[in-house]
């Protein structure tokens, strides 16, 4: 490159052509590759490692009502027998001493309790085999003691936990595994005393039996999926009408690199069944990737630069604020003494993006929204699909009247085409761009940034053109 360009014998057309290359390489790796299977290596955006951790091994994120920018990181520390919560930047916020050894960590919101809604925290206590339950006071940003319930008599350690809210019926649950393959499932309830109790309401075997750690519910779709380490990641009807189901194979060990040990499982969730099924294995540095939606096809797999036998992860479709408009994925880290938590701004990851359609915290939100509804916010939203070739979606939405333009810069920052110029009421909007010819030229692989003004709102988002 050196000689290209200090060559006077080379023409600005030469120049040109390496940096289209180079844009093209760029973009390349960016997407994580032409074909399914190559594993992406994505570099983290922060660690989370208050020098009090030992081993944070699972996590969960707190959805701030109010401004998801100040939403919060909960980690699991099972040696430092710890809970830690951390703010989007790596602060410690608080330090909490448990009941007992904290196991794996999940929460859900809303839970009526007491005549008022609260945000309910809860884990697997390893060392008395009860569910010990937290709520989130959202005012201070910190957990607070609720109480434990016996989780009954296990024939080996409760290894793993999830927690499940149907959406149809409102009704919560937690459920357990245990090193045996055991799954056990309660209702919980408000216990009329500031706490909540469990209600049994089934037992069964995951697949085979055998070592079972990795849970996660769908809420959307009432579907519970367990990773047996050995055999792989079965899916249930997470509603307990079937006292013993039997379940279904959904991802294999030894198929698409899937190894055994699978102890991590989230979900992504997108509009129209799509999103995805998340899975880590301590038998391998890679993240294994399958659609949401039966039958679970595989997508790619990813790596994450630093990272070695991963136990719990997680991730969250919802825009948090300038630093991580994308959402962010979680992973523990068991590469080093300090075993810390990894943050990686989803948008790095190589996968399709949907910040609109579903919230946490409640229902489902509309991807594009109804003409009736008024937006609460400005709001520009990753565009969808991305990468893309040759077409893309960009959402934004308008709290008020006003005039807009939203512009296509390439990576140098020269306008390659304006979607809108012109005065727009307050609303909800979808924009298709197709990438197309400029000054009778295609436009090359490469990275491109769509920036939308309205009055004084200004927002900008990366994409990823594949030729």
């Amino acid at each position: 490159f050196k000689l290209l360009f200090e060559d006077e014998t080379v023409t600005d057309a030469g120049r040109l052509f390496v940096q289209y290359l180079l844009m093209g390489l760029i973009a390349f790796l960016l997407a994580g590759g032409f074909f399914r299977g190559f594993a992406q290596t994505v570099t983290p955006a922060l660690a989370l490692e208050d020098p009090a951790i030992a081993d944070q091994d699972d996590m969960c994120i707190w959805l701030n009502p109010d401004d998801p920018a100040k939403s919060v990181i909960i980690t699991s520390d099972k040696k430092a027998i710890k809970l830690f919560v951390y703010d989007l930047y790596g602060n410690t916020l608080q330090t909490v001493t448990p009941p007992g050894k904290p196991g794996n960590i999940d929460i859900r919101y809303n839970f009526p309790l007491n005549g008022q809604t609260v945000d309910i925290i809860a884990f697997n206590d390893r060392g008395n085999k009860e569910i010990a339950i937290y709520k989130m006071n959202a005012a201070t940003q910190k957990l607070e003691f609720l109480n434990s319930f016996d989780a009954g008599n296990w024939p080996s350690e409760i290894y793993g936990f999830t927690l499940y809210r149907n959406r149809t019926n409102d009704r919560f649950y937690a459920i357990a595994s245990g090193k045996s393959g055991q799954l056990r499932q309660w209702e919980l309830i408000d216990n009329n005393n500031g706490g909540i109790n469990g209600l049994e309401m089934r037992t069964w075997i995951n697949g085979p039996g055998g070592i079972t750690e990795g849970l996660v519910a769908d809420d959307e779709f009432g579907r519970l999926f367990a990773a047996n380490e050995t055999n792989g990641i079965f899916a249930f009807d997470a509603d307990p009408a079937e006292p013993t189901p039997s379940g279904t194979l959904v991802a294999e060990i030894g198929k698409n690199g899937l190894t055994a040990d699978v102890e991590g499982l989230t979900i992504y969730y997108a509009a129209n069944g799509e999103g995805y099924l998340m899975a880590s294995s301590q038998g391998s540095d890679e993240y294994k990737v399958y659609e949401r939606k039966p039958p679970y096809n595989f997508v790619k797999s990813f790596k994450v630069s630093g990272a070695t036998g991963t136990d719990g992860i997680d991730v969250i479709n919802v825009n948090l604020g300038l630093t991580f408009p994308s959402g962010i994925f979680l992973l523990h880290n068991d590469t080093n003494s300090s075993k810390e938590v990894l943050v990686c701004d989803y948008a790095d990851l190589g996968l399709a993006i949907d910040t609109d359609y579903w919230n946490p915290r409640g229902d489902v939100v509309s991807a594009i929204g109804s003409a009736n509804e008024i937006p609460q916010a400005n709001a520009l939203s990753q565009n969808f699909p991305n990468p893309f070739n040759p077409s893309t979606n960009i959402r934004y939405q308008l709290r008020r009247s006003s005039r807009v333009s939203l512009i296509v810069y390439d990576i140098i920052g020269r306008p390659v085409a304006t979607l809108v110029d012109q005065f727009q009421p307050q609303g909800s909007y979808t924009v298709t761009w197709t990438a197309e010819a400029v000054n009778g030229r295609n436009l090359p692989t490469g990275i491109y940034f769509a920036k939308l003004h309205a009055g004084d709102f200004i927002r900008t988002i990366k994409m990823s053109l594949l030729q």
